[in-house]
């Protein structure tokens, strides 16, 4: 049984893209106080009637962290363009790598941290889990084919 859970190879120089310009919009963010408030639809709890409402919020708390999400998943699940078995378990090993140590680091960081900083690693670590996935595949295998240019 085959099956095929990679998405399109073009799709990772669209993710390479959206991740460039997801964290330029976040440095100039942080660098200027540059703040984008935009009218976007939520889900509202708070007893004042209708549980849908419009809320007033920033992008760099809603679309930009949306994008840099959608950047990681092309980058890290997007097919190669010569997929064989090695590569398939680079990137295995990769996802293992990346669940080990964003497991250990939220382990670590549950024992040490408390209240909103927690909430913040709670939500910060999908991303993490991401970016170690891409940054360990990609290097992995950068190396496995600078060896097998050698190699010939």
């Amino acid at each position: 049984m085959k099956t095929n859970y990679l998405l399109p190879n073009s799709l990772k120089k669209i993710g390479w893209v959206i991740i460039i310009i997801s964290v330029a919009c976040f440095l100039v963010h942080v660098f200027t106080d540059l703040d984008i408030m935009l009218k976007m639809p939520a889900l509202s709890f708070n007893n004042e009637g209708s549980i849908f409402t419009v809320a007033s919020t920033s992008i760099y708390d809603t679309i930009l962290p949306v994008f840099a999400l959608i950047g990681f998943i092309f980058i890290g699940f997007s097919k190669e363009k010569e997929e064989d078995e090695y590569v398939k378990k680079i990137r295995e090993h990769s996802f293992v790598f990346a669940t080990f140590f964003t497991n250990i680091l939220l382990i670590i960081c549950t024992l040490f941290l408390y209240s909103i900083d927690y909430f913040t690693v709670i939500i910060l670590d999908y991303y993490v889990f991401l970016l170690i996935f891409a940054l360990k595949f990609q290097i992995e295998l950068w190396r496995f084919r600078k060896e097998n240019r050698n190699e010939e």
